[in-house]
């Protein structure tokens, strides 16, 4: 391989690297351990065609995802800048669980790929509102076969070696 090809092989390494969708979402630190409820019952804005000139569902058509697809996940949302939560998710229950999904806020995802040995992805604004998202570390979980279960955990900063808290 000539110099060309490996500077440009380089290029294509860093821009895949540096990869972050235009909608990745931010959230700050949760500040006390919180837990909610999230309804997954949505209402359809648009008809659904059969395929074959009828309807398969209408607009207004109100169901639950929840009681068609079976959902066994655990989702993760994190802030991969922040090392007292990167921290928080290696030392918890979650970090070697493979029924885990894990979203970051911030951070390199090929970074924390790495580091974790796992799929990273971005957190997105769509996801966010879905789960009515507010801060990180949050944990989902199915409840109930009905709704999702959003427990945010407050991680208590680091200290730097003077004693302050990062």
């Amino acid at each position: 391989m000539d110099l060309k090809e490996r500077i440009k092989k380089e290029e294509i390494a860093n821009k895949i690297k540096r990869y972050r969708p235009s909608n990745v979402v931010n959230l700050p630190p949760a500040k006390k351990d919180r837990t909610s409820l999230v309804d997954m019952t949505y209402t359809l804005e648009f008809d659904i065609p059969d395929g074959k000139g009828g309807m398969l569902y209408p607009k207004g058509f109100i169901f639950n995802p929840l009681d068609y697809i079976p959902f066994s996940r655990t989702i993760v949302v994190l802030n991969g800048a922040a090392e007292n939560e990167v921290d928080w998710f290696m030392a918890s229950e979650y970090y070697k669980r493979t029924d885990v999904v894990l979203l970051i806020t911030d951070g390199t995802w090929k970074d924390l790929m790495h580091r974790f040995k796992r799929n990273v992805f971005y957190l997105t604004e769509p996801v966010r509102a879905r789960f009515r998202l507010s801060s990180t570390p949050s944990v989902i979980v199915k409840k109930d076969n009905k709704y999702m279960e959003v427990r945010e955990i407050h991680v208590p900063a680091k200290k730097d070696t003077a004693g302050r808290r990062n």
